[in-house]
């Protein structure tokens, strides 16, 4: 009898035991390492596609005594941008772009004592290519995943036309001119190697640009 009130016992207590053991807290999932980098890096080449907006040489298309100006069309100018960094704040970069459109005009003539219009366009191609030196305000401006610059620099450029107006006449020509570049702009990282791209300033293909950046570090 006292073997069965024992074990009884035992049991009442292991229940018992049991029944006042707190469950362990839930263990916190840990927070996820944010692994981007810093929104500019020494060493690392920087690659960028960018569209141009406001074109100065479309803008500045005229046309001389003897024609009438009509509208210009075309694609907007196309940019590649190729930049590395030599300095924890300073970069060189390799700009090329192309800028196609359509300059279109009516040339005036008179003929059996009428005034008449006829109507011409000169196809011009424009190909650039230039360097830049860039400085990057991370120090000064240290907000996270933006990368503020300024660049200054200078484009060569090959400039075609198809039949551009000249006298009373139109000539093919080609001919190449300098021109400066002053740009300041903006790079938002939205991974550690992919970044939003956005520059303003003059360069006469265009007044500002969007694009897309990919960057390559070493391991």
């Amino acid at each position: 009898m006292r073997s069965i009130l024992l074990l009884s016992l035992l049991f009442s207590c292991g229940i018992a035991q049991a029944q006042t053991v707190s469950v362990a807290p839930e263990v916190k999932k840990a927070k996820p390492v944010d692994t981007l980098q810093p929104s500019f890096i020494r060493h690392s080449v920087i690659a960028t596609l960018a569209v141009g907006f406001i074109d100065g040489h479309r803008t500045d298309f005229s046309v001389p005594k003897g024609f009438e100006k009509n509208n210009t069309s075309g694609f907007a100018p196309i940019y590649g941008k190729l930049e590395y960094g030599v300095s924890s704040n300073m970069s060189l970069g390799l700009t090329v772009s192309y800028d196609g459109y359509f300059g279109n005009y009516y040339q005036l003539y008179t003929a059996n004592g009428r005034d008449y219009k006829r109507y011409r366009s000169d196809k011009t191609d424009i190909y650039s290519a230039g360097l830049s030196a860039y400085y990057h305000f991370g120090k000064i401006i240290p907000v996270k995943r933006l990368d503020v610059f300024v660049g200054l620099g200078f484009l060569i450029n090959n400039e075609h036309h198809s039949a551009l107006p000249q006298g009373d006449s139109t000539v093919k020509l080609t001919e190449r001119n300098i021109t400066p570049s002053l740009k300041a702009g903006v790079r938002y990282y939205v991974a550690s190697r992919s970044s939003l791209f956005a520059d303003f300033g003059y360069d006469k293909c265009s007044l500002f640009c969007l694009g897309y950046s990919c960057r390559f570090m070493k391991k």
